[in-house]
């Protein structure tokens, strides 16, 4: 049952983070989302559909076995170049929450809703990509210890 839900929650986590990267790639085609797809916007409520799980299952396997078992799930359950991913997208999602906060122009509202979907944007595949690598590392902890 545990296995099952996690693979819900890891495919949803891969399906935000995809869409997510293509909704941020597609803000920089001069286009303003928010007027042609404000389903887009749908990103954002993801985020939380996948984060909220993660943080609770983080919270259950550090009160049972301690903080330190959640860093030995993820050394041993996250490829390298997944770890390295995640780093790069923590910090881009950062600079451009500093782009964000720091060029919001109120005389121009189609620039500065330009930014604010960008700037989001740029959040949301960083948090589904930290929500797929925990949740994928826990389920494959999971299986490992049933063998």
């Amino acid at each position: 049952m545990t296995e099952t839900i996690l693979f819900f929650f890891v495919q949803a986590a891969r399906i935000g983070f995809i869409f997510s990267l293509l909704t941020h790639l597609a803000t920089f085609r001069n286009m303003n989302l928010q007027e042609e797809f404000p389903v887009v916007w749908w990103l954002h409520f993801g985020v939380f559909f996948v984060w909220i799980p993660t943080v609770l299952l983080g919270f259950q396997i550090a009160r049972l076995s301690g903080w330190k078992r959640i860093v030995t799930i993820l050394k041993n359950n996250t490829p390298m170049w997944l770890g390295v991913l995640l780093m790069l997208f923590l910090l881009y999602a950062s600079y451009h929450f500093y782009i964000m906060t720091n060029t919001v122009n109120p005389a121009n509202i189609q620039a500065t809703q330009n930014s604010m979907v960008r700037g989001y944007s740029a959040h949301w595949p960083a948090f589904y990509l930290l929500s797929l690598t925990f949740l994928r590392a826990v389920k494959k902890d999971l299986i490992d210890e049933k063998d």
